[in-house]
């Protein structure tokens, strides 16, 4: 019998052990993973540790093609099931036992063969899986089924690649183990021979360990195989020393740049920055990924802190994808930081051809880590919006979209198909949360790898490119959100100076700090002042601006932007930093040299004299608003003045705060009004319906202030208080507030097109977009020099609208309160005009002798008034809970379960007309609970869809089991049949 492992270093090994040493699927298996093995990403953590395991058997394409994964599900990761809890044995050590057989535990039918467990090691905090412990290169860690055998264990070198300059001696420690210890013993070192057979004969033992230095002058790849041999086994390690010349030194040609080129007689150059490195290699496709002295970098070097290395690559195919990366001094293998398709070694495979079918495979035997893409000669793609002129600034209407958790397929070809819809509500800018390729494919992309690489999760960038012209042509704006604080440990630029393989940053790292310089960094903390810090950071810019046809950016964390230590003091962060004003200003002048309409858009909150002088030199800031509005729809007048989305009641001179009543960082409105919200007598807002009906109001004190304003997908839905729709992490819902069930802060939510069904619903979406199109009617509501004056902290607010760029007076009264409001306003304090036109019921009303126009307002009602007469809208304002105009059950049912009998997967609903705490379970027919579907939880009066998976349950029969305070106890049978 041969057995063939692939050996990995001895501290990995040591660190994820299991017993028994040899077993068979039909047996029990208890493992235990320490901290430090792999990546260390568990180093510390002090949170429960989960598996996130699988199998490879004999129906799988590949040795990393998993199968009945475990949790399952297309939500798996972000799910933490009891059953699947490590336990902690202290000392960053935790134990996990397959019981009561590995067969049984995966459920695998007797017609597959397992052939190994697959793992990865999930630390979870809120839902979410914020450490993964993986393999020290990324990839998933694997317990091959071992029976009985031999085992041969390489200790030295770690690496499959050893790389070293001439001449080089190489320690080189074997050992043997195996289930027949009575057996004679051997190890032999082989070196293959000219004409490819290990017929070199390196060293040999008697026993059970080897170990010998090996020196190597020869400038080549040394091949070396160790074969330990007992009776009958064998077990193998290939393993391969790279003795390599120095680089020759040469200027790179004139006008390189860093990245790649390609040259009109169908040449390629790479050039990589690399300061203090010694040698690079270029691998890839075109050399079968042979790391031989043809294929060193030439070196640039005007001194050791500015070196570049660089090559120049003739007869290579047109129409052709080629896979490659750098070998760094023979250890470190990166991508080229600039490539435009990234290829990842784990998490390629979840992303199905339906999403995106463009990337070639990744090169599983030939390579690790992140592997890039070049072709030549790729079809130019035929842009159309040349006469696209993006909106002033001023006149921004923002939509603010994460692509995962906004349709379905999370692709830029689906996206495209909402644009009708978007462009209905009246949206003229999109801004998209990061499409740049990130770590994983489920994220919020704050995590960024690779600046240059469209995520592949969210499709090809022919594709982006589609979505960005076919917004031009319905002129919509593009802006994306750009992470230049801080990159992860993925990135090649973190890699190439790092102290493990994805980080922290050594000292001679040109872009990153060591230790990041304001308590809110993630990741590791870029470095601005540095020089290759700028010049990468205007390559990222220029790329999306030119490539991509890009408007603008929202620069993540802005505030992040300085050298200036401020840890342990968030305060002195946000005090005025003059360098931090000049990066920035830096930064926007390039692109400005570019396109000088771009948006400079700035997530800064700092104080009020830095962001004053960044508005006025033509950057726009983030204006968070959440509060005072969320004060008012929930009813409470204190705390409700949200004058401050205006710039010139925050003192700004120029229309450049961005404001917004949520955000993707921002608890839903919705979500404060049906839990936290005022009630008096008969009327709480925190009645769903109700709760709905104070949206439209919020709206019309929102879009009317002039300057720019941006919403959060699905808020025209009143998105928020539904099941899942609580964002953990925030003072309205921190983890105690939120339900378990409830997806972790940054974890996939439900996405809710169906909203769209609910007149309500609806309703909210159609007086947004009315108000939306009134601002794009008259400069009134846009221009910067409009005045407002106003009375906010109130129930029964008012606005009044005048400027010198229209004619045209507004006044807009609505009452926030939760009782029955009366107000007499008397115009004649501000105008001379007394006749006033209502813009949703086109009426005309007529100041009084005294000047006075009387508003007599139930609450959530509200009324927006000009002195020019508008087209009235095609939609009716009423705070009314009309039943009849909801989908909401009138009484509590719960469905049959369909199909029935079933296997693998059914269906059951249940309606909820109103509030109620809810547990939903699965008993057998002696009334024992075996499956807990969804543990008692407060659940908002709708229709909800259940699903039950055959892998959860035997074969037999069973009830759903509801049990509702409210209503009662309901059962339903189904039958599962395997």
């Amino acid at each position: 019998m041969l057995i063939t492992l692939i050996c990995v270093p001895y501290e990995v090994s040591a660190q994820l052990t299991w017993s028994p040493v040899f077993f068979s699927e039909d047996d029990s298996l208890t493992i235990s993973f320490g901290a430090s093995a792999g990546n260390g990403d568990l180093e510390g953590f002090q949170g429960d540790v989960y598996l996130y395991t699988g199998v490879i058997t004999s129906s799988s394409t590949s040795g990393t093609d998993w199968k009945y994964v475990k949790p399952n599900g297309s939500n798996g990761w972000s799910t933490f099931p009891a059953n699947l809890k490590m336990n902690a044995t202290g000392s960053d050590q935790w134990l996990f036992t397959f019981a009561p057989s590995i067969r049984d535990f995966f459920d695998v039918p007797d017609s597959e063969n397992i052939e190994k467990i697959a793992l990865l090691f999930r630390g979870e905090q809120g839902g979410e899986a914020v450490k993964v412990g993986r393999m020290a290169d990324g990839s998933d860690w694997f317990i091959p089924i071992e029976e009985s055998g031999l085992t041969l264990t390489r200790l030295s070198p770690a690496r499959n690649f050893t790389f070293c300059n001439s001449p080089c001696a190489v320690d080189i420690e074997i050992h043997l183990s195996t289930t027949q210890p009575d057996s004679t013993r051997s190890i032999r070192l082989l070196r293959q021979s000219p004409q490819g057979t290990y017929s070199d004969t390196l060293a040999v033992t008697s026993g059970d360990t080897l170990r010998t230095t090996q020196v190597f002058s020869e400038p080549q790849v040394h091949k070396l195989l160790a074969i330990g041999s007992s009776a009958d086994l064998q077990d193998s390690s290939f393993f391969d020393v790279m003795v390599s010349e120095a680089p020759l030194n040469q200027k790179r040609p004139d006008g390189l740049k860093d990245g790649i080129t390609e040259h009109q007689d169908g040449s390629v150059s790479f050039s990589l920055f690399a300061p203090n490195k010694s040698i690079v290699h270029l691998v890839g496709d075109f050399n079968d990924w042979n790391p031989t002295q043809e294929f060193v970098l030439k070196r640039d070097s005007l001194n050791p802190d500015s070196t570049w290395f660089w090559t120049t690559l003739t007869g290579l195919e047109m129409d052709k994808a080629y896979r490659f990366q750098y070998l760094v001094d023979g250890e470190i293998r990166i991508a080229d930081p600039y490539s435009e398709l990234i290829l990842d070694p784990n998490d390629d495979r979840w992303i199905p051809a339906s999403i995106n079918a463009s990337f070639p495979n990744y090169p599983v035997d030939k390579t690790q880590f992140h592997v890039g893409v070049f072709e030549l000669d790729e079809p130019i793609f035929e842009w159309s919006d040349q006469t696209f002129t993006p909106p002033p600034k001023e006149e921004l209407v923002i939509y603010e979209l994460l692509l995962r958790d906004f349709v379905e397929d999370h692709t830029f070809e689906t996206l495209i198909d909402t644009l009708d819809y978007l462009e209905r509500l009246g949206v003229n800018a999109i801004e998209l949360m990061p499409v740049n390729e990130f770590e994983g494919n489920s994220s919020w992309g704050y995590n960024p790898s690779h600046y240059f690489a469209v995520d592949k999760y969210y499709g090809t960038k022919k594709q982006f490119k589609r979505f960005v012209n076919e917004s031009h042509r319905r002129g919509i704006a593009i802006i994306l959100d750009m992470v230049l604080n801080h990159s992860f440990g993925q990135s090649p630029m973190v890699r190439l100076y790092a102290e493990g393989d994805y980080g922290p940053p050594t000292e001679e790292n040109p872009w990153f700090n060591q230790v990041a310089k304001h308590d809110f960094n993630v990741g590791y903390d870029m470095n601005h002042e540095r020089l290759a810090t700028q010049y990468f950071v205007d390559r990222v810019t220029q790329f999306w601006l030119e490539e991509f046809h890009i408007d603008g950016f929202r620069f993540d964390l802005s505030k992040g932007f300085t050298q200036r230590n401020t840890l342990g003091n968030v305060g002195a962060w946000g005090q005025y930093d003059e360098s931090r004003i000049r990066l920035l200003k830096r930064m926007a002048d390039h692109m400005w040299s570019i396109n000088p309409d771009a948006y400079v858009i700035l997530e800064h909150f700092a104080e009020y004299r830095e962001e004053r002088e960044l508005a006025s030199y033509g950057a726009l800031l983030w204006r968070n608003m959440n509060y005072a509005y969320g004060q008012a729809t929930m009813g409470f007048a204190s705390g409700s003045d949200f004058s401050g989305v205006h710039h010139l009641a925050a003192g700004f001179p120029n229309a450049n705060l961005i404001g917004y009543m949520e955000s993707h960082d921002e608890q839903w409105l919705m979500y404060k009004n049906v839990n936290y919200g005022n009630s008096s007598g008969d009327y709480s807002v925190r009645d769903f319906r109700t709760a709905l009906t104070r949206q439209p109001i919020a709206g019309a004190f929102f879009f009317l202030w002039p300057g720019p304003k941006m919403i959060w997908q699905f808020g025209e839905l009143g998105y928020g208080g539904g099941q899942g729709e609580c964002l953990k992490g925030h003072e309205y819902a921190n983890e105690e507030q939120c339900l378990p069930s409830d997806p972790g802060r940054t974890a996939p939510k439900p996405i809710r097109w169906t909203y769209r069904d609910n007149p309500l619903r609806y309703a909210i979406y159609e007086q947004w977009s009315a108000m939306i199109s009134l601002r794009k009617q008259d400069p009134l509501f846009t221009s910067a020099s409009t005045e407002v004056k106003h009375y906010l902290n109130v129930d029964q607010k008012w606005m009044y609208l005048q400027g010198p760029s229209s004619d045209t007076k507004a006044l807009i009264v609505g009452n926030f309160g939760v009782e029955p409001q009366s107000r007499n306003f008397k115009v004649t304090n501000f105008t001379t005009e007394t006749t006033w036109y209502d813009y949703f019921s086109g009426d005309s009303l007529v100041a009084n002798e005294q000047g006075l126009l009387s508003f007599d307002q139930q609450p959530g009602e509200f009324s927006i008034l000009t002195t020019k007469s508008f087209a009235t809208p095609l939609v009716s304002v009423s705070t009314e809970d009309d039943q009849s105009r909801m989908s909401i059950p009138t009484s509590f049912e719960v469905s049959s379960v369909y199909p029935n009998p079933f296997n693998p997967e059914a269906r059951f609903e249940i309606d909820i007309s109103k509030p109620s705490n809810v547990s939903v379970h699965v008993v057998d027919i002696l009334g024992r609970t075996v499956h807990i579907v969804q543990p008692k939880q407060r659940m908002l009066a709708g229709q909800y869809t259940f699903t039950l998976q055959a892998t959860q349950l035997s074969s037999g029969t069973y009830f759903v089991s509801v049990q509702s305070d409210e209503n009662g106890f309901f059962m339903t049978p189904f039958t599962v049949l395997k």
